[in-house]
């Protein structure tokens, strides 16, 4: 990955290109049903608009263009607030995307045995919207504890599941379900720091 970070007066602008390659091969086997090869190139700009002292926007776009599955059209925003110099939230969302991959957790369970070869499968698509705040808390004169508590839903588009009639034969065949699965939950951290 390359990037350039460019400071103006309330714009912090950043803007790369990068290029992401993953290739699996088994070795060992007269017929390498699960290799895979995948090669992403993408280009990306942000920009952390500081409207006020407290108030900030975090616009993004990014574009990725993968040689088997095609382009992925991501744009973000997040929308920033600080209470106090110790206390700030954040809201955000935007697109992703996950390109199939026979590392699931039903192929775990087989111990990766019988796991039929990736075909015909589309990318899954995501929609996200994540709510979180930090709070950071002075305990010694220079240790802070950090709270981070985080909000998500996620919508996903095309998912790669396993057909539930393979499972039933112990085998793992994959397929792209119909409809979209949705994901909620939240997240807490604690951390300190010197």
């Amino acid at each position: 990955e390359l990037s350039y970070l460019l400071n103006a007066e309330k714009h912090k602008f950043v803007s790369g290109i990068n290029f992401y390659y993953d290739n699996f091969n088994q070795k060992g086997l007269a017929q390498a049903l699960l290799d895979y090869n995948y090669k992403t190139v993408g280009v990306f700009l942000q920009d952390n608009c500081a409207l006020s002292k407290k108030f900030s926007l975090e616009p993004g776009v990014r574009f990725d263009y993968n040689l088997k599955y095609g382009s992925f059209f991501l744009p973000r925003l997040a929308v920033k607030y600080h209470f106090t110099d110790n206390f700030f939230t954040r809201i955000s969302s935007g697109l992703g995307y996950k390109i199939p991959t026979p590392f699931t957790d039903d192929a775990e369970r087989t111990r990766y045995q019988d796991v039929k070869p990736l075909s015909g499968l589309e990318a899954e698509r995501s929609t996200g919207v994540n709510w979180d705040m930090n709070y950071k808390i002075p305990i010694l004169e220079e240790l802070l504890l950090s709270v981070n508590q985080s909000f998500f839903l996620t919508k996903i588009d095309n998912p790669v599941i396993a057909d539930p009639h393979s499972l039933i034969n112990q085998t793992v065949s994959y397929q792209n379900a119909t409809g979209v699965i949705q994901s909620r939950g939240f997240n807490t951290i604690f951390s300190a720091a010197l």
